[in-house]
């Protein structure tokens, strides 16, 4: 599925800073981004698919805002997509997929 390329580059730098990518205890790749915006979260949504969990903080008693993708077909488009524009989070996403491989016996893509 195809982005526009803003979109793809900005969600890189977002994801870059605030996200997450690791495997879950069902076994499967899972991306998330963390904020306390709603707009930043709504816009990923609004892009990737995914769903959205509102949480209390109770250390400062914020609202976060947890973006997450856990459909294979949403989170290997997410990858294949932003992962050129990756600078920090270009290694875990490496290390990810290496452990996905390790654990299911197979590629993830």
């Amino acid at each position: 599925m195809s982005k526009p390329i803003k979109d793809i580059i900005y969600s890189a730098g977002i994801f870059d800073g605030e996200g997450h990518i690791g495997v879950n205890e069902k076994r499967r790749i899972q991306v998330r981004v963390v904020n306390s915006s709603k707009e930043l979260v709504d816009y990923f949504r609004g892009v990737w698919g995914g769903i959205i969990y509102t949480r209390k903080v109770k250390e400062t008693d914020r609202t976060a805002y947890d973006f997450i993708l856990s459909s294979k077909e949403e989170v290997t488009n997410f990858i294949k997509l932003v992962y050129p524009y990756l600078i920090v989070k270009k290694e875990q996403v490496d290390k990810v997929l290496d452990l996905y491989k390790d654990i299911n016996g197979e590629d993830y893509f």
